[in-house]
């Protein structure tokens, strides 16, 4: 009996030892909403793991955002992840929606591309600067998402107290169809452009993007030496005519520290590679 008992404790071991083994080449890649460009980075950069030669595999996970992907990284359901630099910046220094709980062992891998504040109303609504927005349903994106801390900021700066305007939270995919349905009055994303939603949006619906102006941006910029003054090009989706003046931040890619040197390395250089991400 005592035999049959350390035999079925050693398959038991060798089945937990093999199903380590089989996870340990797969490194789970926090990202953000279908529809959005963390999404389909991540699934890009998927393909080129796939493609390439190397011991490790790279699952894409769907996921709220930066905040959401960085408590991800810590509390082990993900191994990297792609956020925002400011986000990135109050994890490992216990400030924001980190304070008192900073996250250690965080590897920066490489830059990715800068991102654009969107702010996205209806072609015809009477909305014409952020102060018209007061009063107005606000879509700021997911909770634990880099958007809503910079929606909030925007706000904040433009003299719309959180209580002067109804804030939602909700994924892009459903902020465009809300607003495309006309159940909220605007909604944010921070995105590299052209957002894939956003582009299917506007060949949907007629839309305008919200310009920032200097003000809002001299402000933006004085918080975070990471904001940086951007434009969303003309034409970048269907019906915007003109440039967009707008706030942008870097997208950086992160790994948690189980990530191997070999690992990170391997995704350093693709990156750097591929003038297409």
């Amino acid at each position: 009996m005592k035999k049959r008992f350390l035999c079925l404790l050693l398959l038991i071991f060798a089945v937990a030892l093999l199903a380590g083994c089989s996870n340990s080449n797969r490194l789970r890649l926090g990202t953000g909403n279908v529809g959005g460009k963390y999404y389909s980075f991540g699934n890009t950069l998927k393909d080129s793991v796939d493609k390439g030669n190397y011991d490790f595999t790279l699952e894409v996970k769907e996921t709220a955002g930066s905040a959401a992907n960085l408590r991800l990284i810590a509390d082990g359901f993900v191994d990297a992840a792609i956020v925002q630099s400011d986000i990135l910046s109050d994890a490992q220094n216990g400030t924001g929606l980190f304070l008192n709980n900073a996250i250690s062992g965080l590897t920066e891998i490489s830059n990715l591309y800068i991102e654009q504040c969107q702010i996205v109303i209806p072609a015809g609504a009477d909305i014409h600067s952020l102060s018209d927005l007061a009063g107005k349903k606000l879509a700021i994106g997911e909770a634990e998402s880099g958007v809503s801390v910079i929606a909030k900021l925007i706000l904040q700066a433009a003299g719309i107290k959180k209580e002067a305007a109804e804030l939602i939270n909700l994924s892009f995919k459903d902020s465009a169809k809300a607003l495309k349905d006309g159940e909220i009055d605007a909604f944010f994303i921070m995105a590299g452009a052209p957002v894939e939603i956003l582009t299917e949006l506007a060949d949907e619906t007629d839309i305008r993007l919200l310009p920032l102006d200097e003000h809002i941006i001299s402000y933006m910029i004085g918080l975070y030496d990471g904001y940086v003054k951007a434009s969303i090009p003309a034409n970048t989706y269907k019906g915007v005519s003109e440039d967009i003046p707008t706030i942008g931040v870097q997208a950086v890619l992160v790994a948690g520290k189980k990530v191997s040197e070999k690992n990170i390395e391997v995704l350093k250089g693709i990156v750097d590679a591929n003038s297409s991400f």
